[in-house]
């Protein structure tokens, strides 16, 4: 049924990070193996709106596809279209499919770069002039929601990014 655990094959619901206390939800302690996010569980789990809920590496992968113009993961039409600015008008960043574009809210110093954030505070930045993919994935709500310091830290992250590759 939709929201309930289901973590890929070989991945027991133990290993996987617990993210929010929601004590209407079935089993004990926080949500664990399913998405949290109230709008997300109730279309099934699956909501383009909930941010970025996968293991650092298959991020990695992705993010690097989006870097790289293409790779196992998407097509480079795909890609020229994802990171391509939509004309959002109105906007104070441009709006690819999925990505925000020079949004400094998610990627801080690295002007140019594009990248997709989540309420939990997950970020995942490209910038193909430097070089780089960033993977952040954190939990500013566990156990429960109103932790700061997500924005300072995703900008902390792509200060250093910048740092490492000057």
């Amino acid at each position: 049924p939709g929201g309930e655990p289901s973590p890929r094959p070989g991945r027991p619901v133990a290993r996987v990070a617990a993210t929010e206390w929601k004590p209407e939800r079935p089993g004990p302690g926080c949500v664990r193996g399913a998405v949290h996010d109230e709008t997300a569980y109730a279309l099934g789990g699956v909501a383009g709106h909930a941010g970025l809920f996968a293991p650092a590496d298959d991020l990695l992968t992705f993010g690097e596809a989006l870097r790289l113009g293409g790779g196992p993961v998407l097509r480079p039409q795909s890609v020229a279209e994802m990171v391509r600015d939509q004309g959002a008008e109105g906007a104070p960043f441009r709006h690819g499919l999925g990505v925000r574009i020079g949004d400094p809210g998610i990627v801080g110093p690295l002007a140019g770069a594009y990248g997709h954030s989540g309420f939990t505070g997950t970020s995942l930045v490209v910038d193909p002039a430097r070089g780089l993919t960033v993977v952040l994935l954190t939990n500013a709500v566990h156990p429960v929601r109103g932790r700061d310091g997500i924005r300072e830290l995703r900008h902390a992250i792509a200060a250093e990014a910048l740092r490492l590759t000057s």
